[in-house]
């Protein structure tokens, strides 16, 4: 018997090997990235009585999944192929995350929804000599970080996959020894308009609204152990329509993000970051704001039991923003509050986190300068805690 399984074990790596062998050079070069989040949220929000003139507290309790799962494939030295797939609803740009018992009453136990999350194609150049840097195209539906350098949430929310395409380039030792120089020039789609549709109707020629991006950074490390970070950003929707979209007219919004860190030979405290985040809208002369500021300290990654990750960020979104990317949980215009980050490493792969949101009003009067009624400033007093298990697999 052992031998006959011994035998059937030599031949099936057999024929594995054979297989291995005869397959493509870019599916041996496929990674499979998956993720999977429990979370169990509280929010809370102030709500005005206007029957008795009186202000409540209301609850609400929600357990919520996230699943991601991811393929890489090198095609060749030049070209990468990506997709992934993430539940998570299609009108929420911002979330991936899937609310349990959200199919109704009447569908207890009803399929949770999964989408296209990413599908990409990136272009490294290998013809460019590397005196010159390195050039990297990507196009498609692609992750935030290939085309945009920040520092926090609080213009850009992390689940937002950008739509179009990216050039960036990269020039290490600019003159000074781990001095980096980076830029990125994107093109993004925010709403596709049928031109010749509107053309024979008679609306007019119709053109897509697009974002338009330019960045210029640097990295820069410092003596091995200190490191700072920082990126100027200009955001420009050129064909204006506010039919179709209304940021900020035919002006260039900014943004200024910074990072300050250091590796520290100190156990459970080896790494220390100050963060600086600054979106300003030009469309308003005041309260056209996105700030952040704040700090971060830990392990030098969170991996292993023992291991941990703490962050505080002051957050302040004013009321003439006009911008619709900011993190999903807080994304209200007109409010002001903290956010507190604790992430412990459990077990290989295997993390809690607890985040904790609050937020109070700035302002007690609109954007048109009237003032709020009882209603609507309570609404703007809001938290958020969230419990959850993060696994990589």
């Amino acid at each position: 018997m052992r031998k006959n399984v011994l035998k059937f074990l030599v031949i099936g790596a057999a024929a594995l090997a054979s297989i291995a062998s005869a397959a493509p050079g870019w599916f041996i070069q496929t990674d499979v990235n998956q993720d999977f989040r429990y979370r169990l949220q509280e929010d809370t929000q102030d709500i005005y009585k206007v029957a008795d003139d009186s202000m409540k507290t209301a609850h609400r309790y929600r357990e919520r999944i996230r699943y991601r799962l991811g393929l890489t494939s090198k095609i060749n030295e030049e070209f990468t192929a990506g997709a992934r797939l993430a539940t998570g609803a299609l009108n929420n740009t911002k979330s991936v995350t899937q609310t349990l018992g959200d199919s109704g009453s009447t569908n207890p136990f009803g399929n949770q929804g999964i989408n296209l999350d990413q599908a990409y194609l990136s272009y490294a150049p290998k013809w460019v000599p590397e005196v010159t840097g390195k050039f990297k195209a990507i196009i498609g539906k692609f992750d935030l970080k290939e085309g945009i350098y920040t520092t926090t949430t609080v213009a850009w929310d992390s689940n937002i996959s950008l739509e179009g395409k990216n050039l960036n380039y990269n020039y290490k030792n600019l003159g000074v020894e781990g001095l980096d120089l980076f830029a990125n020039v994107g093109s993004y789609v925010l709403n596709h308009v049928n031109g010749i549709s509107a053309y024979s109707s008679g609306t007019g020629l119709g053109v897509n609204a697009n974002l338009e991006v330019q960045q210029l950074g640097l990295k820069w490390k410092i003596l091995r152990d200190y490191s700072l970070e920082t990126a100027y950003t200009q955001y420009a929707v050129p064909f204006y329509d506010n039919t179709v979209i209304s940021y900020f007219g035919d002006k260039a919004a900014n943004q200024i993000a910074a990072k300050i860190g250091a590796n520290l030979s100190v156990p459970y405290f080896e790494k220390v970051a100050l963060l600086y985040d600054d979106f300003t809208n030009p469309n308003d002369n005041k309260d056209n704001k996105a700030k952040a500021y704040g700090l971060e300290f830990g392990t030098a990654k969170v991996a292993k039991l023992g291991d941990y990750s703490l962050r505080y960020l002051n957050r302040r979104l004013e009321k003439n923003l006009g911008w619709d990317f900011t993190d999903d949980a807080h994304s209200t215009k007109n409010t002001e509050g903290e956010q507190i980050t604790l992430v412990l490493g459990l077990v290989e792969n295997v993390s809690f986190t607890v985040d904790y949101y609050k937020f109070k009003g700035i302002d007690d009067t609109d954007r048109d300068g009237n003032d709020l009624s009882d209603s609507a400033k309570a609404i703007l007093n809001s938290s958020s805690t969230r419990f959850e298990i993060n696994v990589k697999f």
